[in-house]
């Protein structure tokens, strides 16, 4: 399997609102659109279950 990653990638306030009221929070639109705050933290994470398997097998 190949697996293409997007560091940084631009994100506007509407994708982080959207995203925070998927999972059930707030959106916190008013936060995000504050001009001080410049930087957004973002990360992607996968996991290697089948690795993970053939080494404990």
């Amino acid at each position: 399997m190949n697996y293409d990653y997007v560091i940084n990638a631009p994100i506007s306030v509407k994708q982080i609102a959207d995203l925070r009221e998927a999972v059930g929070w707030n959106r916190m639109e008013s936060c995000y659109e504050n001009k001080l705050m410049t930087s957004y933290f973002h990360i992607s994470g996968v996991t290697y279950a089948k690795c993970l398997k053939k080494r404990i097998l």
